[in-house]
């Protein structure tokens, strides 16, 4: 019985290796969309019920809290994303022992800074009530809530080495089936926690919970996928952890800006406005994420294939694969940005209710302003930081996310919560227009002109008959339900089909996807 339990899960994991490839670049994006979607699906069913169930009050308490603890995450330092650059060159080049050291040093960051946060929580905890107005019969919910989840952000942490180590491998299908189970765990417990009666301290105990399982998987997937690597305890140096940090430190240094954009917005609302309102920010900001989880799964692939093509000596096909994976991301997320943007208050009214509309509604579109750019700027960062040239990077993030507090803190005191989306919005789309493709174009030795046209471009021009039909229905087609509206937004989707098909591929990728068709599906004139 072991033997056979064995041998059906080397079926499910064999080893990897070697180069990437195109098609398993494509299963990768694929897995990851598959793990996006049903998280998203899931989420949105439960989302409006978590609201509801605990309030405008706790809802928003939720959200700060979960924001404030987010930026514990900065304490991975990048480590991961070192990680797993140099075991994917490294296992490229079959030097198994310096990725044993590089993976045992850092496992050891993990296990200091994993203590650091559990500490850090604890801080954080005793001091809520100094900090926001948080109504008194949700102040000792929140602590510890927040004592919990920093314990799931150190389980997270030591998750870094594993996870980092199946990145490496570039088996993104056995990460993206983990996180499908995990979710759908999640979701179950969620549901049942809080018809129960429970608050946010159960769903603080159900991410903690996750959060173990995730790491326990983690582990056995890396020793399955890499059995010649070992963790040992003292085979690192000095030199290992040089290296590490010389490429974290500037991950972490994106990775806090990032951070500070993202995060910031509910602190802000939180600390001026009522708590309330923070749900009304959150609603339009969750939606806004669903569209950068899409671009995630094509984004969170770059990085290990450039770094994997790079050690492979194949530069001009990592610049190919950068180039063409920014344009594909973009031309997949316009849609859901010309929707969000022109239906984004038809849609949250039908999802959350009418008083939700407009307030989240207003704010969304501002937002979808900015995230136009989004799959662009994500995939050239990953590019660089899979050459290991991000670190230019890093002073203009920073500037930005100084711009974004400055102009918040500022706007929130006359225009609300959508002061904190303006704020949020006018930094990004000055530093993405002027400054990214120009360090991208350096980084791959292309041509602005060329980046330009080939990420944004192109697919803008794909999407605009997509963009008026949507219009045109949002205005003269009433939407009385969630499914009618589902129905109008896939009706008019093949007008975005046509335009991708007619504009944004090439000849070589048209005639590439009309081969994949079924035989009997094939158009002959789509194949020359």
């Amino acid at each position: 019985m072991t033997t056979l339990r064995r041998r059906s899960f080397r079926r499910l994991v064999p080893r990897s290796g070697g180069a990437p490839s195109a098609p398993r670049h494509v299963r990768n994006v694929l897995a990851n969309w598959t793990a996006f979607l049903f998280g998203a699906v899931a989420s949105f069913f439960v989302a409006p019920f978590v609201v509801h169930r605990l309030g405008d009050a706790g809802y928003g308490a939720w959200v700060l809290l979960g924001s404030m603890v987010g930026y514990l995450g900065l304490l991975d330092l990048g480590v991961r994303g070192a990680i797993m650059r140099f075991i994917s060159r490294l296992h490229a080049s079959h030097d198994h022992d310096e990725a044993s050291r590089f993976a045992s040093a850092g496992l050891r960051i993990f296990g200091i800074t994993s203590i650091v946060a559990v500490l850090a929580g604890a801080a954080l905890a005793t001091s809520l009530d100094r900090v926001f107005h948080l109504p008194p019969a949700l102040l000792q919910q929140a602590r510890i809530a927040v004592v919990l989840s920093s314990i799931t952000i150190a389980a997270s942490l030591l998750t870094g080495v594993y996870g980092g180590i199946v990145t490496a491998m570039q088996r993104f299908d056995l990460v993206s089936l983990t996180e499908l189970s995990i979710e759908a765990g999640r979701v179950v417990a969620v549901v049942l926690a809080l018809r129960a009666g429970f608050g946010i301290v159960a769903l603080a105990a159900i991410q903690l919970c996750c959060g173990v399982t995730r790491l326990g998987v983690s582990y056995v997937l890396s020793r399955r996928l890499y059995p010649e690597l070992t963790i040992v305890r003292g085979r690192w140096s000095g030199r290992h952890l040089r290296q590490i940090l010389g490429f974290s430190l500037a991950s972490t240094a994106l990775h806090g800006a990032a951070v500070v954009i993202l995060q910031l917005d509910s602190i802000v609302v939180g600390a001026f406005l009522p708590i309330a309102m923070v749900t009304y920010f959150s609603i339009a900001g969750t939606l806004s994420h669903y569209g950068k989880a899409v671009v995630d799964g094509i984004s969170t692939t770059m990085t290990p294939r450039v770094s994997a093509l790079e050690g492979a000596g194949d530069l001009d096909g990592a610049r190919r694969a950068a180039l063409r994976g920014a344009r594909i991301a973009t031309l997949v997320h316009l849609p859901i940005v010309v929707t969000f943007l022109l239906r984004g208050e038809t849609f949250i009214g039908l999802w959350m209710g009418h008083a939700y509309a407009e307030p989240s509604g207003h704010v969304l579109r501002i937002l979808s302003l900015a995230y136009w750019l989004l799959a662009g700027r994500q995939i050239m960062v990953s590019t660089m930081m899979g050459l290991s040239r991000h670190k230019a990077v890093v002073p203009v993030a920073w500037l930005e996310a100084l711009l974004n507090v400055g102009l918040s803190v500022t706007l929130v005191r006359t225009l609300g919560i959508e002061g904190v989306a303006w704020g949020t919005t006018i930094p990004y789309l000055l530093m993405t227009v002027a400054v990214y493709p120009i360090l991208f174009s350096r980084a791959l030795g292309v041509s602005v002109v060329a980046t330009w046209r080939e990420v944004w471009l192109r697919p803008t021009f794909a999407v605009i008959p997509f963009g008026f039909a949507s219009y045109a229905v949002d205005r003269w087609v009433h939407a009385d339900s969630l499914l009618v509206f589902f129905a109008q937004v896939a009706s008019v989707l093949v007008l975005a089909l046509v335009g991708a098909w007619l504009v944004a591929l090439d000849p070589l990728e048209r005639r590439a996807l009309a081969e994949r068709l079924p035989p009997r599906l094939r158009v002959p004139a789509l194949t020359k």
